[in-house]
């Protein structure tokens, strides 16, 4: 039976015949429409599908009290606005003219729910994931593994990440420096948490592989079957598209394969998750180089789409005298020759030039093949070093000495050895990095000794290929130029992200990069052009620096799990896998320690879905807006005064829905809270714990 809704709750259809109910025509922004009598204006277009914004309203309830506001409408006479009533309260009227969005109503809502979020001292998302590149719900999976379901947690991940064992393993983590643990003892393990469920679905021999879309026709050409190619083909098979992926090299993998090593990443591992996405059917078609055996002008008449993700693999000269002698290598170029399995004899003594991770990678790859004296040379201090500082002590902890404030001049060879000449540096002032320029310090000459060099200073996007192919334009560092809403470069139906575009980065970086791609191309083969997303809203209780420190001192100090790690004698002349990962009881344990930040209404609140429609943008209040402990004077009730915005319906739902009557307003420190009417904790009242007031 099809059913009305009304105030006063459901009508069955037989009761529409009653002059109160009966249809009505009214216009509707210029548009004659026929409408339900009997009802507000607001109910009667919900009826329609006609949106108007609220948060007060609550069909249960008789009349809404109009607290928020934003339903406010225009009504016309003879083409002008006579005057502007709130539709929740406003009874419809045959030959009504109603105007719901002018440029007038949407200004005044964004006014009002500006002032309705200026308190509004709570998170949205949570910093974690509001910092992770890819956007994982971070605080959704952790909360799975607490609960032993790795399986949901993994189709969490998988929903932003396709390579979480590649990144559980190699992510730098920059979710866990903002984790609002950090003010009560040491930040969630995030990173070990997510590779643990990573290696749990590999190791189950059925790994998940999640469902595609009907087919579109559509074909997508993918160049680079790296982290950020290969998320692009992820999810672009997801949405139904066929794909290819060219790769010039022999294996797939691009950087995760050839430019980190065996001992952090280990291939069979990688192996396993990229024949995840061939699972989808995506076809991956190695050696084939882009400006050779293929081309981007025929890649664009036969394909429907084109995805550039050719990464940077132009390892950055050293620029010094001797940097091509033989056994001077290049960072880069020195890990692909080694995970390539290419014979390279580096004898004992190696110096690293170089204070990035590529730079500390070819250091303690150097141990591994060998080398008895390792060291690396940086021209500014350790604190300065690009490199990650988990990543330097592990360097150290090798037996890897680090020589800072140290730069080369040249290089010479005699007696069979390398001869380092180096110079002293000092730091001047800031240079555009804002970090201190070295300065050298003159006379401070000296040599060093070595078998083997290895330069790795950055890398660079090689484009020669585009020279004699289409006109694909390139920014000021010649890299790939896009358009960030889109990821569209200057060629139609041609898309490019990752290093290639941003030059060198995170793993993270380019898997976010790619599903961002894919669905931008999803959006072009489907609907003709690419639709750019209005910014979700997401409030904020600030940064680490900003939040009350004795909200966070009276918290339990949970000891943050330990990775399990082969022992410095066990790593020397082999690439095994150094950490171990953690234990199904450690990981479990580690979750439970999530302070859980974000709000668990985020993906349904109506607050945060006006306020992204509206565009608005959170910006940190010049106030100071207050803040109150949460009131858990209840088994499950838990009133959050941070997140209130005064609407009512939960004191109207529990006096004229339930009839209890337990819940009133108060004041204190200038805002309006709820609490109970005889001030007593909500467990000590008549609340019979029917959680309407919640559903409200």
């Amino acid at each position: 039976m099809k059913e009305l809704r009304t105030a006063a709750g459901y009508i069955p259809l037989a009761a529409r015949k009653s002059s109160e109910f009966k249809r009505i025509k009214v216009t509707v922004n210029g548009k004659e429409t026929e409408v339900y009598g009997g009802l507000t204006i607001l109910q009667s277009l919900q009826q329609e599908g006609i949106h108007i914004p609220h948060l007060c309203y609550d069909i249960r309830l008789k009349r809404a009290n109009g607290n928020c506001g934003l339903c406010e409408v225009e009504l016309e006479e003879d083409g002008k606005v006579v005057r502007s009533v709130k539709s929740c309260q406003t009874p419809i009227k045959e030959g009504m003219n109603i105007i719901t969005s002018s440029h007038h109503l949407e200004a005044y809502r964004r006014v009002r729910l500006e002032q309705l979020l200026s308190d509004h001292n709570a998170d949205c998302t949570a910093p974690c994931v509001m910092t992770c590149p890819a956007h994982i719900d971070i605080q959704f999976y952790l909360m799975h593994v607490e609960a032993g379901n790795f399986e949901a947690a993994l189709k969490v991940i998988k929903q932003k990440n396709p390579f979480p064992i590649a990144c559980g393993r190699v992510c730098p983590h920059p979710c866990e420096a903002q984790c609002r643990r950090n003010l009560v003892d040491e930040p969630v393990a995030i990173n070990y948490v997510k590779r643990f469920a990573a290696d749990w679905d590999i190791a189950s021999g059925t790994p998940f592989v999640p469902k595609k879309a009907e087919s579109t026709g559509k074909k997508i050409a993918i160049i680079g079957a790296g982290p950020s190619g290969l998320s692009a083909a992820y999810y672009s098979a997801i949405n139904g598209h066929d794909v290819t992926v060219f790769e010039r090299h022999n294996q797939p993998g691009g950087m995760m394969r050839y430019g980190i090593p065996e001992y952090r990443l280990p291939k069979a591992q990688l192996d396993k998750e990229i024949d995840v996405i061939r699972a989808l059917g995506v076809k991956i078609i190695c050696e084939k180089n882009l400006g050779t055996s293929i081309h981007l002008e025929d890649l664009h008449k036969n394909f429907d789409a084109v995805y550039l993700a050719i990464g940077s693999w132009r390892a950055t000269p050293m620029q010094i005298e001797g940097e091509n002698l033989k056994n001077v290598w290049l960072g880069i170029n020195f890990l692909e020759i080694v995970t390539k399995g290419e014979k390279i004899d580096i004898g004992d003594k190696v110096i690293v030039i170089g204070g990035g991770n590529t730079a500390i990678d070819c250091a303690r790859t150097a141990l591994r093949k060998g080398a008895k004296d390792v060291k690396i040379i940086y021209r500014r201090t350790e604190d300065e070093m690009p490199a990650e500082h988990y990543e330097v002590e592990d360097a150290k902890h090798e037996g890897i000495e680090i020589l800072t404030l140290t730069a080369p001049k040249k290089i010479t060879e005699g007696n069979g050895k390398k001869q380092l000449e180096c110079i002293k540096m000092t730091l001047g002032e800031l240079d555009r990095s804002g970090r201190r320029r070295p300065v050298s310090i003159e006379g401070s000459e000296f040599i060093m000794e070595a078998d083997t060099i290895i330069g790795a200073i950055g890398q660079s996007t090689n484009t020669q290929f585009l020279y004699n192919d289409l006109p694909v334009k390139l920014n000021k560092w010649g890299d790939i130029k896009i358009d960030g809403r889109t990821m569209q470069t200057s060629v139609d139906k041609v898309f490019s992200g990752g290093d290639c575009v941003t030059g060198p980065a995170t793993v993270v970086q380019a898997v976010g990069a790619g599903r961002r791609a894919a669905e931008a191309m999803h959006c072009y083969l489907t609907e003709g052009y690419v639709r750019e997303e209005k910014a979700e809203y997401n409030s904020s209780r600030g940064t680490l620096e900003d939040l009350p420190r004795w909200e966070f001192e009276e918290m339990p100090k949970l000891p943050r799990s330990k990775m399990p790690a082969l022992e410095v004698e066990a790593r020397k002349n082999n690439f095994n896998e150094v950490e171990l990962g953690l234990s199904t009881e450690q990981v479990r344990e580690e979750a439970r320690r999530c302070l859980r930040c974000g709000c668990g209404a985020r993906y349904t609140c109506d607050l945060k879905a006006e306020a992204k429609a509206h565009n608005l943008t959170y910006i940190k209040p010049i106030h100071e807006r207050p803040f109150f402990p949460q009131a858990n004077d209840h088994p499950f009730i838990v009133r959050d005064h941070n997140k209130c915005i005064s609407c009512g319906r939960c004191i109207a739902a529990c006096a004229e829905v339930v009839g209890v009557d337990v819940l009133s307003y108060y004041l204190k420190n200038g805002r309006m809270l709820v609490g109970t009417r005889t001030g007593k904790p909500l467990n000590e009242t008549y609340c019979v714990s029917c959680g309407q007031c919640v559903n409200s």
